[in-house]
């Protein structure tokens, strides 16, 4: 195969890879006025980091090539935010969020959604445990002049925590 005047021979290999990391900032409003209910809206943002990697050694007529190429960025996402919580006993409750955002500016455009819902358990006064499934999607595109794209990444799964209380 044959790329920007580069002959690719049998044998390359390459590797890719990506990172995600994600954290909440969330300021909310409570409606609830009941004991052993929670439930509110809220806003804030999430700071997001992405990376993402292509390396690998490339089989040409002259020799092997090493090569490895290397994008991150990091950046704001703000959301508007839904929580309920229902006490299911003095030691026992379910809770559910879901934070959202979608927004089209010029070349710009995403939507970006955080969601989980799961039960907590507290083991004493001070210290608690929780199991929660959450669901992560970020959808972004760019479509500019010099530069069009798009990234998608979703993540869902189970999410332990541990809390404490004072």
């Amino acid at each position: 195969m044959e790329w920007e005047g580069l002959t690719f021979l049998a044998g390359t290999r390459a590797t890719a890879g990506s990172g995600f990391e994600l954290t909440r900032f969330f300021w909310g409003y409570n409606f609830s006025k009941k004991a052993n209910t929670d439930y509110g809206i809220g806003g804030g943002f999430h700071w997001l980091h992405v990376n993402a990697f292509i390396e690998g050694t490339i089989e040409t007529p002259s020799g092997p090539l090493f090569d490895r190429a290397a994008a991150s960025v990091d950046a704001p996402l703000p959301n508007i935010g839904f929580w309920y919580v229902r006490s299911l006993s003095p030691r026992w409750a379910f809770s559910s969020r879901l934070d959202y955002f979608d927004a089209s500016i010029h070349p710009y455009d995403g939507t970006f959604i955080n969601a989980s819902a799961g039960l907590n358990y507290r083991v004493s006064d001070r210290f608690g445990i929780g199991a929660s499934y959450n669901y992560v999607e970020l959808d972004v595109g760019v479509n500019g002049d010099n530069w069009r794209g798009d990234m998608e990444i979703r993540f869902d799964g189970l999410y332990v925590s541990f809390g404490a209380f004072w």
